[in-house]
């Protein structure tokens, strides 16, 4: 359900919604097994504001579902962090984004509460500029992560990420584009399997 609202020169957009999602085999648990469970996500409800004005756009939303696991070996449900077999989780998101003339600026703040459920807590956030040149846009961003865990520190926590990086974009025709990405990322978790990266990527993006 959505309604949207103008007030002088703001223009406000509200969204509710609500439903369930079940993962069979759940492509992430299989990092961690070789028989990976199934994941629901239950009771999953949620609200999004989205304000606009001239160059400006922002978005705040707010998720939050019951979260289960079952294995498929025996069909029984698995013990959560919390001690029972379902837990609540939730995520809080903030987007601000403008475009004027050339440049473009995205940002993109984020909390991800599931210590009871799967035994972490996170924070995110993203920052990116850009300035475009004709059919060439040239963005330079940062992001940074943080997650506190119930794991031992010799297995997964605390997990500590920040990445640079640099993006060049060539628009080929109307509705398609090239795009070549460096990233440098600077890891500086407890893990035993961490460390720094570099990531370079090619794309091709179509919009038909």
């Amino acid at each position: 359900m959505s309604t949207s609202q103008n007030l002088g020169d703001w223009t406000l957009r509200a969204e509710l919604f609500g439903g369930g999602e079940k993962s069979r085999e759940n492509p992430c648990l299989r990092l961690f097994g070789d028989t990976p469970p199934d994941v629901s996500w239950n009771g999953l409800a949620g609200l999004v504001l989205e304000f606009n004005r001239d160059w400006f756009t922002g978005c705040l939303s707010y998720t939050r579902s019951n979260y289960e696991v079952k294995e498929r070996a025996s069909g029984d449900r698995a013990v959560l962090f919390d001690g029972s077999t379902k837990a609540s989780q939730s995520f809080f998101g903030l987007a601000l984004n403008a475009d004027w003339d050339e440049w473009q600026l995205r940002s993109e703040f984020g909390k991800a509460a599931r210590m009871n459920a799967v035994g972490y807590d996170a924070k995110f956030n993203l920052l990116t500029l850009g300035r475009q040149f004709g059919d060439f846009t040239v963005t330079a961003g940062l992001s940074d992560y943080r997650e506190n865990s119930r794991y031992t520190p010799d297995e997964y926590a605390p997990v500590k990420l920040s990445t640079r990086q640099l993006a060049l974009r060539y628009e080929v025709h109307k509705g398609g584009a090239l795009k070549a990405q460096i990233d440098f990322v600077r890891d500086r978790s407890a893990s035993t399997f961490s460390g720094d990266a570099r990531v370079l990527s090619v794309a091709y993006d179509l919009v038909f």
